[in-house]
This record gives structure tokens, C-alpha cells and sequence, in this order.
């Protein structure tokens, strides 16, 4: 009755694996990144995409956390192997002897063909069945975290590209404003050098200007067809995408005293717990070797080869029999110890593993928050480095025209406002990049 209870439940979990699986990568990816499918309709209907909307897409529209997932569905699979490892075995045996049975030799009867169905459980398990069976449920867990630790890299890699992407195609609508200021301003030139107000070589110097600009903008041009590539790739955008930046500055600080609280919460180094546990349990497995192993088994002849029997001899055999069997390793020509002593040596490697990605995670978080944290520094004192530029070109410029300064220090000064502008945009955005880090 318990193998047969045992066998239904065998049979009921195969036949769920395949149909679960879906199910559980859907699940899976939903619970690591946030994302559901009500989030990538929404994504879908959209013409111009955010840092989010872009992660959306990478999460269903790109294999790196699907790739992930499936390491977790094999997790969950091999808990359904251990699982059968514990329960009741059931097969059918088939045994033809050679030589066959021979009448004259008495010791011959039990050597007959047979076809037998049989049943065997285990009473005194291996340990490393056990063990088995516990190291699946962690190696769920360590898979389960890996990919929750992927998805926040995927999306601060988007966020890299996002921002790449953005920086360049403000550093080219800059540079189209300053090739309008230059042009206006060689207009000007033009028309006082045609009446002798200025010279012929100042025309010169910015149509020079100008062309410098221009090349930039080819060149920088070319790097935003790479970079648009790049994201288009990692996040799975058609080609013709457009970027929104809705993302606002942050202000925010975290205390010290809270950095190891933040550590023990990184998906990585719970991970990293996660492995230690999971070589732990290869450790009592390999020890394992050396305990006995108790059984019972049963077998039912479907077929019996039937013999001659002599007179006044029973006529009939049981078509079952019934075991209950001891196994005691002896020797094993060391390869117990050695599985020992590698099992040893590889949870010792979890243990070094963990203590590095502790310290490597705690140099990330404080490399973050001071990044942060000069960012947010540097912003204010690029915001008034642009502010003093304006005013100094609006300055230089009604002074020009006023013919109190020469064009060429108009021309430093537009430079300067183009230096300026570049700065205070890229810090912008590099400062909500380690936002995304931080995070």
C-alpha cells in the first residue's frame, strides 16, 4: 500500500514537471526584477522609453535573466530527484540463467527463468541521500538569490547605457547651439569686415572654429550609432527608440552604522551563504561513505520457469519473497577519504568566497556613497561654474559690440560656455547613474 501511495505521488509530480516549468520561470523572474506582463503592455504601447521602461524590456525581451532562471528551475528539479531517491523504488527484473535448470542437479532448482516486479526501500539510508535531499532545497535558494543579484546588474548595466546614450545626444544638441552662436557671430564678422570694422583673419579663425565643431559632431555622431546599438541590445528596443530622462537628482545619504545591515541584505553575499550551507551538506554526504545502508525489498514473480518435482515433493513455490538486507563498506581503496578531503576543500573555498564577497561588497557600497556623494558636490559647482559662463559671454558680447574687446575674446568665451554646458549636463547625468548603483 506504501509503495503503491508512493508510486502515485512519483508518477503525479513527473507528470506536473514540464508543465510547471513556465510557471516557475514566470514566477521566478517576476519575484528577482518587480516586472510583470501588465508592465511590458504597458512598456509596449509606449513610443518614447525611461530608464524603467527600458529595463522592462530587457527583463522579457533579452535571454540574460532567463538564462539565470533556468539555473533555479534545475535547482527545483533535482529537489523532485532527491525526493525519489528517499522514496520507494519500483522496476521490473527479468532473469534467464545459463545453464538452465537440470533436474539432476538438486542445488539447480532456484535457478530458473523469472520475470519479477520488485519494490525497495530504503530503512537506513545513505547519508548522502539525505543530504541530497537537503543541499536541492539550498541550491534552490542560492539560484533563486543569484538571479535576484542578476537582475539588480542588469539593470544598473542598462542604466550605463541608458545614460551614454542621453549624454551623447546632449553634448549634440550643445554643440548645435554653439555652432549657431558661431555662426551668428560670423555673420557679424562678415558684415564689419566687407566695411573695414574688422579684419579679414577673424573670419578665418571662426569659420576654423566651426569645422572643429562640425568633425565633433560627425564623431560623436558615430558614437551614438554604437551606443544606441549597444542598448538596443541589452534591452531589447526597436531601432527607431526614443529616450525620456525622468529620473530626479538624489539628495539621499545613508548612515555608516547601517552599511553591515546592507551588506547582509545583498543578494550576492546571501549567495555566497547559500553555497557555504550547500558545501556543507557535500561534506556529510562524502562522510556518509563510511555508515552502513539497510534495506527492505520485495519481489512478485510475474513468470516462474516451472520444474519437475519428484514425488512426495512440494509442488508449488511462492510467487513472492521478501528481504531485509545490510551493506557495511569495508574497503574502498580510499575513495571515500578522498571524497572526504575534497568536500573539505571545497567548502573551505565557500568560506574564502564568502569573506571576499563581503569585502567586495562593502568596498562597492562605499565607493558608491562617496561617488554619490561628490557627484551631488561636484553638480553645485559645475551649476555655478555654467552660471558665471553665461554671464561672462553676455558680458564679453555686449562688449564686442561695443568694440571694447577683440573677437577672439568672444570666441574664448563661447569655448568656455561650451565647456561649461558639456560639464554641468554630463555630471547630471552621471550623478543619477550612481543613483542607480547606489541602489
Amino acid at each position: 500500500m506504501i509503495t503503491a501511495v508512493s508510486c502515485v505521488i512519483i508518477f503525479s509530480l513527473i507528470r506536473n514537471i514540464h508543465a510547471g516549468d513556465e510557471n516557475l520561470q514566470a514566477k521566478l523572474l517576476r519575484e528577482a526584477s518587480g516586472i510583470s506582463d501588465d508592465d511590458l503592455r504597458e512598456v509596449m504601447r509606449k513610443k518614447g522609453f525611461t530608464l524603467y521602461d527600458c529595463y522592462v524590456m530587457a527583463v522579457y525581451k533579452t535571454e540574460r535573466l532567463a538564462l539565470a532562471g533556468e539555473s533555479a528551475i534545475q535547482a527545483d528539479a533535482k529537489k523532485i530527484q532527491a525526493l525519489g531517491a528517499l522514496l520507494p523504488r519500483l522496476y521490473l527484473r527479468g532473469t534467464a540463467y545459463y545453464p538452465g535448470y537440470d533436474s539432476r542437479y538438486a542445488s539447480s532448482a532456484s535457478q530458473r527463468n523469472n520475470v519479477t516486479l520488485n519494490a525497495r526501500q530504503s530503512l537506513l539510508a545513505n547519508l548522502g541521500e539525505w543530504q541530497e535531499m537537503k543541499a536541492s532545497r539550498i541550491e534552490y535558494r542560492l539560484r533563486e538569490y543569484q538571479l535576484r543579484h542578476n537582475a539588480g546588474r542588469l539593470i544598473q548595466d542598462i542604466a550605463e547605457s541608458f545614460y551614454t546614450v542621453l549624454r551623447i545626444e546632449k553634448g549634440l544638441l550643445i554643440n548645435g547651439r554653439i555652432i549657431g552662436s558661431y555662426n551668428d557671430t560670423l555673420r557679424e564678422i562678415k558684415r564689419r569686415a566687407s566695411i573695414g570694422r574688422s579684419r579679414w583673419s577673424d573670419v578665418l579663425r571662426i569659420n576654423a572654429q566651426i569645422y572643429k565643431l562640425e568633425a565633433d559632431n560627425r564623431s560623436m555622431r558615430n558614437g551614438l550609432t554604437h551606443a544606441r546599438l549597444m542598448l538596443a541590445a541589452a534591452a531589447g528596443l526597436p531601432e527607431d527608440y526614443t529616450l525620456i530622462d525622468d529620473m530626479p537628482y538624489d539628495n539621499k545619504d545613508i548612515p555608516r552604522a547601517d552599511y553591515d545591515k546592507i551588506i547582509d541584505g545583498r543578494w550576492d553575499v546571501r549567495a555566497s551563504v547559500e553555497q557555504l550551507e550547500y558545501t556543507r551538506t557535500g561534506v556529510a554526504a562524502a562522510w556518509g561513505g563510511h555508515l552502513p545502508n539497510a534495506y527492505i525489498e520485495g519481489s512478485y514473480y510475474l513468470y516462474q520457469q516451472k520444474i519437475a518435482t519428484a514425488q512426495n515433493s512440494p509442488s508449488k513455490s511462492r510467487d513472492y519473497t521478501i528481504s531485509l538486507g545490510v551493506e557495511l563498506p569495508i574497503f574502498s581503496w580510499g575513495a571515500v577519504t578522498a571524497r572526504i578531503k575534497e568536500a573539505e576543500s571545497i567548502k573551505r573555498q565557500a568560506v574564502l568566497n564568502l569573506e571576499n564577497t563581503r569585502r567586495l561588497a562593502m568596498q562597492e557600497l562605499i565607493d558608491s556613497c562617496r561617488t554619490l556623494e561628490s557627484s551631488k558636490t561636484e553638480m553645485e559647482a559645475y551649476k555655478k561654474a555654467l552660471s558665471s559662463a553665461e554671464d561672462s559671454y553676455r558680458a564679453v558680447s555686449a562688449d564686442y559690440r561695443m568694440r571694447l574687446v577683440t573677437v577672439l575674446d568672444v570666441l574664448t568665451s563661447l569655448l568656455t560656455l561650451q565647456t561649461a554646458h558639456d560639464d554641468y549636463e554630463r555630471i547630471i547625468l552621471q550623478n543619477k547613474l550612481d543613483k542607480v548603483r547606489l541602489e
